[in-house]
């Protein structure tokens, strides 16, 4: 990993981070359309100009409880997956520049089925568990969720401006 590198650092029940590369865009929490049948790690669908992007619920992903979304919450909006994709999160907290901190690979049973890559940690104290943004789905996730958000931008795309 570059030590160049920048680190959005937030919170979806444990403490978290991505890859700033990885991140398309930071937006604040809104309602979400959530159409009925949708798969639980789905939170629901965000208009972004235009576009129907499917946001995630990282804690139905990783296996953890999250807080109820609130005024703090965001949506990351993510860039390097197949299909637009977003992760809701409870807060924000920051962002570190890779040359601040070290970068501990974690071993193969504490990756969260490889969806975590990593430990941040700062003088030796982690501070955050770095998300794989290319590992948050599986292969049959990713066709299903591709599926799903054709059927979202068709909708999208039905509605008429007044």
């Amino acid at each position: 990993m570059n030590a160049s590198a920048k680190f959005l650092i937030f919170q979806a029940g444990p403490v978290l981070a991505l890859s700033l590369a990885a991140v398309r865009e930071i937006l604040p929490f809104v309602l979400l359309s959530k159409p009925p049948t949708t798969a639980s790690m789905v939170t629901g669908v965000v208009n972004i100009g235009g576009q129907a992007v499917t946001v995630l619920d990282l804690g139905e992903l990783l296996g953890v409880e999250t807080a109820e979304p609130s005024i703090w919450s965001h949506i990351i909006w993510l860039k390097g997956t197949p299909v637009p994709l977003a992760v809701l999160v409870e807060r924000t907290i920051s962002v570190v520049d890779g040359n601040s901190i070290s970068i501990s690979e974690l071993p193969d049973g504490m990756t969260f089925n490889g969806m975590v890559k990593a430990e941040l940690l700062n003088d030796g104290t982690p501070i955050a568990q770095l998300l794989d943004v290319e590992a948050l789905l599986t292969e049959e996730e990713a066709r299903r969720l591709r599926s799903f958000a054709d059927r979202a931008q068709t909708r999208l795309n039905g509605l008429e401006v007044a």
